[in-house]
């Protein structure tokens, strides 16, 4: 985890996960969930870090 502390990865982070945010939020919107823009972030967010978690499971 030490390697998302550098500023050019943690940019490339910001911008995936803006990049997999986008298409979850007409998705919240059409649902009719509040604050879509949030929501889809916690999600994407979460999955991101089960995928971490489940990598580190397997290793």
């Amino acid at each position: 985890m030490d390697a998302w502390i550098g500023p050019a990865v943690a940019d490339e982070v910001t911008g995936r996960t803006r990049t997999f945010t986008r298409p979850v939020e007409p998705d919240l919107i059409a649902a009719g969930r509040p604050n879509p823009a949030e929501a889809a972030l916690l999600w994407v967010v979460m999955a991101r870090e089960t995928a971490v978690a489940e990598e580190a499971v397997a290793e």
